[in-house]
């Protein structure tokens, strides 16, 4: 931190004295200088501290000029220190860290050395902060690929439950802050799916599988080794965070997966069911064929019965005639008879008329036995 005090020639209160030989324009340039300088004997102790070392230290110059500098001096090179500095009357102490510059001088006649120290706390603090943040970036680079690596193992065709469970449980170390000292274990429905070199320990993260509201089973994350504690024992709450989206996405495949199943078993059913109608459309199809040609053969009986029944009914009428006529020669004949009968009796004793009658007799019986026949 520069200031803006001039030289008036007067020596500041409490300043160590410069060497008369220190000319005027080096003086100003050492005293304005924004880095702080310190001039050091060959025995480590402070002989000249400029404005802004005296800011650095947070010391006035008397207070550092005949004290050991404290820090080990070598030329030509640049080093980092930390340097405490008195905060008042209750003598708050901070760090503060420096970088400085070293090169030789004489001072008063005699070498000394000229430390150069620039005040690089902020840059420092700024550095550790980039360098936290890409840490934290990385922690989340790894969970994402955690996670990416699920989706793809989910996406690989024909993947089955089993093998998306055991290939997450072995994508979890990778995804965790110490991947060499970490160990999973996914229980499902009573099966395991362990991590290589798997073994329980006493650093355990674990969270539910929830499928459909139902507790079925549990993830496991062990550390193999004690590591300081953190958010969560030795855990980052970003990993709580991480095996909670894990469990919860289990759970999504796990359901969607039997979903898919029931799926598969419907649609195998409702295909054993088409095939099972095909087979009853087929079966009913040649039932109507045969109903067909049943119907064609029954439509022929009743033409044939008809035809039948007409023919009946024309040997009827022809019998009911022939009856009729029959009726109508045995009524002649016994007409004839009777006659005959009669004349018999008129004609006994005559022998020729009886030879008479009897031929006529048989003559009747013989057209009637035409008739009847």
């Amino acid at each position: 931190m520069g200031t803006d005090k001039k030289n008036t020639g007067a020596k500041p209160k409490g300043r160590a004295q410069e060497p008369e030989s220190l000319d005027v324009p080096l003086r100003l340039i050492i005293e304005d200088n924004a880095d702080g300088i310190i001039i050091v004997d060959r025995k480590g102790v402070v002989r000249f501290a400029n404005p802004a070392a005296e800011a650095l230290f947070g010391r006035e110059a008397g207070q550092l000029t005949g004290k050991s500098f404290g820090f080990p001096v070598v030329t030509g090179e640049s080093s980092e220190v930390t340097v405490i500095r008195l905060g008042g009357e209750k003598a708050t102490v901070e760090m503060r860290a420096a970088e400085m510059r070293v090169g030789h001088a004489e001072w008063g006649g005699a070498p000394v050395f000229i430390a150069s120290l620039r005040d690089v706390t902020e840059r420092k603090k700024m550095e550790d902060a980039l360098r936290e943040r890409t840490h934290e970036l990385d922690e989340r680079i790894k969970e994402l690929d955690c996670l990416y690596g699920i989706s793809q193992l989910v996406e690989k065709p024909g993947v089955s439950l089993e093998e998306i469970v055991q290939g997450t449980a072995d994508l979890i170390p990778p995804g965790w802050q110490y991947p060499e000292i970490t160990c999973a274990r996914v229980t499902i429905d009573g099966e395991e799916y362990k991590t290589a070199k798997f073994r329980e320990s006493s650093w355990r993260q674990a969270s539910d599988i929830v499928v459909n509201g139902e507790k079925r089973g549990i993830l496991e994350v062990y550390y193999l080794e004690e590591k300081p504690e953190i958010d969560e024992g030795p855990f980052l709450k970003e990993e709580r965070n991480l095996i909670n989206a894990i469990t919860e996405r289990l759970g999504r495949i796990i359901e969607r997966k039997q979903a898919e199943q029931e799926l598969k078993s419907s649609n195998q059913q409702l295909r054993a069911s088409e095939q099972q109608l095909r087979a009853s459309n087929q079966q009913l199809r040649a039932s109507e064929q045969q109903l067909m040609a049943s119907n064609q053969q029954l439509r022929a009986s009743e033409q044939q019965l008809r035809a039948s029944n007409q023919q009946l009914r024309a040997n009827e009428e022809r019998l009911r005639a022939e009856m009729a006529e029959r009726r109508k020669i045995e009524e002649e004949t016994k007409k004839h008879l009777h006659e005959l009968e009669v004349f018999y009796k008129a004609s006994i004793g005559r022998e020729e008329r009886i030879v008479e009658l009897k031929k006529r007799v048989r003559q009747l019986e013989a057209e009637l036995g035409k008739e009847t026949g």
